[in-house]
């Protein structure tokens, strides 16, 4: 806690030959769809026989805020297998053998 006093941003700096993979939702909310942010989505990823899950909350903290976008770290794993998101409006989206070590931004169909 850094109550009355500069704020502290942390910056973790390693060196390793793990791969990772990031998503930016984009919810169809011109549609009425789902929020534009994808709040709500819950998403799977299988990569290197792994099985991941996350959800996209919409904040955090007391006056902060975390990255808006999904982190995934794949250890050895050089693709994924297979990412499922399940948007807030029911819809299911399905992406395959996606590479990566790169912010993927995914719009709701």
């Amino acid at each position: 806690m850094n109550l009355g006093a500069p704020a502290t941003l942390l910056h973790n700096v390693t060196q390793n030959s793990n791969h990772w993979l990031t998503v930016k939702l984009k919810g169809n909310s011109q549609e009425k769809k789902s929020n534009r942010d994808g709040i709500g989505a819950r998403l799977e990823l299988v990569a290197g026989g792994r099985k991941q899950t996350a959800e996209r909350i919409a904040g955090s903290s007391y006056l902060s805020q975390d990255d808006g976008r999904l982190h995934f770290g794949l250890g050895s794993a050089t693709k994924a297998d297979k990412l499922t998101i399940h948007w807030p409006s029911g819809q299911e989206q399905v992406l395959e053998n996606l590479s990566v070590d790169r912010v993927l931004t995914v719009e709701e169909p």
